[in-house]
């Protein structure tokens, strides 16, 4: 023990400094230790192979049918966070954040004839659904696989944008946690006594 917190008393150092020192080094070690327990149990970056990926948008308007007028509401109620994934399999790839503000004035659906009004308002109200969509078709044969109009600023697709969730941490991940925060702050307790018992108590005694 005298290896590892120092060697002189400080039975010769005023009162007043060994009670002000002595506070200071605990309240030290508290401040660490709180500091420590913040930053190891902080939610980790999401990544793929971290997320419970809970829907993607395309999935709930594949899912809604051609009768749904708009997926995207729906889409945004489920539990989770909203963020992005492009189309690989790389369990490091971390998710890209949207703005779920802008995300809210995208419209999806399966209908053709519906998205069609929606990007054209009042220029089709006498086109029965069906002859509108064939026309368009016929026209435009790729709007067939299309699911959704979104702003320009969300760069991603609606097989992309999902609602996620963190996985829980392993037990032995907790512990690991845990752990390190005790390290820490034990060394800092060391070093603290180490400062005051070597080199403080030689100079105010």
């Amino acid at each position: 023990m005298d290896l590892l917190i120092g060697y002189r008393s400080d039975e010769e150092m005023p009162s007043g400094w060994r009670l002000t020192l002595k506070i200071a080094w605990a309240i030290g070690v508290v401040a660490v230790a709180a500091l420590m327990i913040d930053i190891t149990h902080r939610d980790p970056l999401p990544r793929r192979g971290n997320i419970h990926i809970v829907s993607t948008l395309a999935d709930v308007t594949e899912d809604a049918g051609s009768t749904a007028a708009n997926t995207m509401p729906a889409f945004l109620a489920l539990p989770g966070a909203v963020g992005a994934l492009r189309s690989t399999a790389d369990v490091d790839e971390a998710v890209q954040t949207l703005d779920e503000s802008e995300l809210r004035q995208g419209f999806c659906t399966r209908s053709v004839s519906k998205q069609i009004r929606h990007a054209y308002p009042g220029y089709y109200d006498e086109w029965p659904d069906d002859k509108l969509e064939r026309v368009a078709l016929e026209k435009y044969p790729e709007m067939r696989d299309r699911l959704c109009t979104l702003p320009y600023q969300i760069d991603a697709t609606p097989a992309g944008i999902i609602k996620y969730e963190l996985k829980p941490r392993t037990v032995i991940m907790s512990v690991a946690m845990w752990m390190l925060s005790a390290l820490v702050t034990g060394a800092f307790a060391i070093g603290g006594a180490n400062l005051y018992y070597r080199i403080l108590v030689d100079r105010f005694a």
